[in-house]
């Protein structure tokens, strides 16, 4: 986040900031001992965006009081949650419901 910071606040160049949440799927990280499936607990901003059921993307900004101005937990890469407040630090939201490994075609 600090170099996001740098370039946004520092510098002063225009930034539009996109946060991708998933809701299931699998990745195609290299360590096997490692999970590769996701499975974000049900209070999850992940878990909640689910239901939609269909890529999404939407502005953070105007959002209804109380959605995105408290701490909501947040899933990433190997299951693991964060709690973060996104007014203020993401312009947008692009939501999937399901994410799949990288594949050669």
């Amino acid at each position: 986040w600090r170099l996001g910071h740098y370039l946004a606040k520092d510098c002063a160049f225009p930034a539009f900031s996109v946060w991708m949440i998933w809701a299931e799927g699998e990745d195609s990280q290299p360590f096997p001992d490692l999970p590769r499936r996701f499975s974000y607990p049900k209070d999850s901003l992940n878990a909640a965006l689910a239901p939609i059921g269909r890529p999404v993307m939407f502005p953070v900004a105007g959002a209804p009081p109380g959605l995105f101005d408290r701490p909501w937990r947040v899933g990433h890469m190997y299951n693991q949650t964060v709690d973060v407040t996104l007014a203020g630090q993401v312009d947008a939201i692009l939501f999937l419901p399901r994410v799949s490994p990288l594949r050669p075609d």
